[in-house]
């Protein structure tokens, strides 16, 4: 897109950089790991519909009269229901990341998950018809290499995981959710404004999240204060700010390029791991890491010159 500015990729790469928390947040949360994700959501909404107000109030002072909040939203061709389809794809997409972050590290669970930048342009290339270059198979293959060596390397020392091979599986599962976001999200982005969407977003996942929570069984409500606090910051920093940052941006940038700026949120949950949750990386974890975001931003950048 051509109209994207500075302030665009500030946004991707603030917003990338604050959701390098989510995965801690989440293990210090002691409710169930998708009930985490319903008050993630859930309590975003009363700042997400300040903020809606707020960005109205700032159209009006720009000379625009703005309609009635969900205006044109519901036609057939209108933002709502891109913007309900994404927010059924992160609830899913929680769901998957973490029981993810459960039962594998932290830096794997996120490292795995920025696998959606790469299913973004293979969706492009099987929906949309956009060509595949040379250097996005060689990305590609970079990126499923590293990703395969993260998944086979153990980790050694600190706190051992619970079970890596189905927390990486899960890692995986959430990528593939993730994509499906970023798509309908920046559809709806072309129609409406940030906050609206992000609203209307959150509300479809918490009502999925919880859903999902029940049908698992799980604990709903945090157990102490750590763990009303660990989901009032995700609900603020990750959902409010972080992804509000990221929707912003993608009404001026394309999904795929704007997904390579999302492989600065796991640089950012690996170093926390290592601080935080005695989770060190190995050399050779490292460097299967550094494989696969590699692979991520060729891949990205080649589908970005496709189109």
């Amino acid at each position: 897109m051509t109209h994207a500015r500075p302030a665009h990729y500030l946004a991707l790469a603030g917003g990338a950089l604050l959701l390098g928390w989510a995965a801690i947040f989440v293990r210090w949360s002691d409710a169930g790991p998708v009930a985490t994700a319903f008050w993630r959501f859930l309590l975003a909404l009363p700042p997400l519909w300040g903020l809606v107000l707020v960005s109205r109030g700032w159209e009006r002072r720009q000379g625009k009269t703005p309609g009635p909040v969900f205006a044109g939203g519901l036609s057939s061709g209108g933002w709502v229901r891109p913007a309900i389809f994404a927010g059924v794809m992160i609830g899913l997409d929680f769901t998957f990341w973490h029981y993810a972050i459960k039962f594998t590290t932290v830096a794997n669970a996120t490292l795995l998950a920025t696998m959606a930048t790469v299913f973004v342009a293979l969706f492009g290339w099987l929906l949309f018809g956009q060509r595949l270059r040379g250097d996005f198979l060689v990305g590609l293959a970079l990126a499923v290499a590293g990703a395969a060596g993260l998944a086979l390397l153990r980790a050694s020392g600190g706190t051992a995981p619970l079970n890596q091979p189905l927390g990486d599986l899960l890692g995986l599962g959430a990528a593939l959710t993730y994509a499906f976001y970023f798509i309908f999200m920046g559809r709806a982005r072309k129609l409406a404004g940030a906050m609206e969407v992000m609203f209307v977003s959150s509300a479809i996942g918490a009502v999925v999240a919880l859903a999902m929570a029940l049908i698992l069984g799980e604990n709903i409500l945090p157990q102490s204060a750590q763990g009303w606090w660990a989901v009032i910051a995700l609900a603020v920093f990750c959902q409010t700010i972080a992804q509000g940052s990221i929707a912003f941006a993608l009404g001026a940038v394309a999904p795929a390029p704007a997904a390579v700026m999302q492989t600065l949120q796991p640089i950012a949950t690996a170093a926390l791991g290592v601080w935080l949750m005695n989770e060190p990386m190995s050399p050779e974890r490292i460097a299967a890491a550094c494989l696969a975001l590699v692979g991520v931003v060729i891949a990205q950048v080649a589908a970005r010159r496709a189109r």
